[in-house]
């Protein structure tokens, strides 16, 4: 079998890359690559940039993101979330908060740094600043390992380059490291989730050396949403690869893989289609077929009356098929026949659809929205997210109840920018308890 022809990890000059977007994916073309994503660290910025260049070239492109979270068992670890909208509001916002954040801590670990005897080369990093890209923990090793006043001491530690340095001095536990603050792993899958995105936990055992420590920290993290693992990465060994794409199959999960493109000057990670899949198929679903930003997987549009019995049979399928929510005071059939009778003539009816196929439908009723529901086997693929930014955008106000027991529905909401406007309540409809949502303009 030959190299593996797709890249699920890359990074430009937006984040710790050493390519422009644009460039990143000519070098992929060159390599024989023909499903890329861009992954830069906590950032979007460079997914334009990167899609239009796939376009020209002819590449299948898919837009990504890698975000920093943090998890109680094994500290910092990195979560990609793919084919999401880089224009989410809430993703952007965290996204934003976490770089902000990792200015401050990179500023933290430089001031360690300095009082540990080391001479920074400031100068390198008011450049990226200048040019509005982050600082991480390699541009403070570089700063540090370029700086003629350290050569006699990084001689006698035998810290020659960028990486060995920042092993010594800036990873968890040592001397120049600092705590970051990010989402926890939850939080980010949520997020990635909210923007219609794939939630993929990156190269496992890169943070987490034991075998079953990786499969429990992941059964962890399905249990909280997450859909896939990137199995194939280029410094896994065949007998990991090997236990990630068996519990993958388990646990009916995707598995991708990447080289963890950073440019081809970089010590590790400088070559596209370097890693080995060692005879496993990838379970890739939908990303393999990419996306071009520009383009929109799921159409919008107000449902018809005569569509009003596959709507109500698409929200009962979801009602039974969802953990959390109770049997209510009305029958199908009930349901059924107010659909018919009484929804479509007093409420507006949005669907989601793929082709011909409903996948998600939507009631509103003035400023409130009485049902949001998706076809079981869509969910976490953006329909329900277009369904909602929809109502965003032809309302200033959104108002709606969520059964307290439905956590999955209530991070979604919570995760487009709902928040709790009362305590939990039985007083609507069901009497179930409840929680009321608020979501306003700005």
């Amino acid at each position: 079998m030959g190299a593996p022809s797709f890249e699920f990890q890359s990074h430009s000059t937006y984040s710790d890359g050493e390519l422009s977007p644009a460039a990143v994916v000519r070098a992929a073309a060159a390599a024989g690559v023909e499903l890329l994503a861009l992954t830069d660290h906590d950032t979007t910025d460079g997914v334009t940039e990167a899609a239009e260049q796939a376009r020209r070239l002819g590449l299948d492109f898919v837009t990504g993101v890698e975000i920093s979270a943090l998890d109680p068992g094994a500290q910092d670890l990195h979560i990609c979330g793919y084919l999401i909208d880089p224009a989410s509001a809430a993703l952007g916002e965290q996204l934003r908060r976490s770089r902000a954040d990792r200015e401050d801590r990179s500023e933290r670990m430089a001031t360690a740094l300095t009082e540990l005897g080391w001479t920074i080369d400031r100068e390198q990093l008011e450049t990226r600043k200048a040019a509005g890209q982050t600082i991480g923990r390699p541009h403070l090793a570089q700063a540090v390992v370029s700086h003629p006043r350290n050569a006699t001491r990084l001689a006698s530690e035998q810290l020659g380059d960028p990486s060995a340095f920042l092993v010594a001095y800036l990873i968890e536990g040592r001397p120049g490291f600092r705590e970051r603050l990010a989402p926890t792993v939850t939080e980010a899958i949520d997020l990635i989730h909210a923007a219609g995105g794939v939630a993929v936990w990156a190269h496992p055992f890169w943070d987490i050396d034991a075998g079953p420590e990786v499969l429990s920290t992941l059964d962890r993290f399905v249990a909280g949403g997450l859909d896939g693992v990137e199995a194939f990465y280029v410094t896994h060994t065949q007998a990991q690869t090997e236990l990630l794409v068996d519990r993958c199959a388990e646990l009916g999960l995707l598995t991708t893989g990447s080289s963890d493109f950073h440019g081809p000057d970089h010590r590790q990670f400088n070559h596209f289609r370097a890693f080995e899949t060692y005879g496993h198929t990838p379970t890739l679903g939908r990303l393999a077929r990419g996306r071009l930003i520009s383009e929109p997987d799921h159409s919008l549009r107000r449902a018809n009356q005569t569509e009003a019995l596959a709507v109500a049979e698409l929200l009962l399928r979801s009602r039974h098929a969802t953990p959390g929510i109770p049997p209510g005071p009305h029958s199908d059939d009930e349901l059924r026949e107010w659909f018919r009778e009484v929804c479509f003539k007093s409420r507006e009816v949005w669907v989601a659809t793929d082709g011909d196929a409903l996948r998600a439908m939507m009631v509103l009723n003035a400023d409130w929205i009485e049902q949001l529901f998706v076809e079981p086997g869509y969910l976490h693929q953006g329909y329900g997210s277009r369904l909602l930014a929809h109502a965003q955008s032809i309302r200033s106000e959104l108002l709606l109840w969520c059964f307290q027991a439905n956590t999955p529905a209530r991070a979604f909401y919570e995760a487009h920018g709902f928040r709790s406007a009362a305590q939990p309540s039985a007083d609507n409809e069901e009497q179930t308890a409840s929680i009321k949502y608020r979501w306003t303009q700005g």
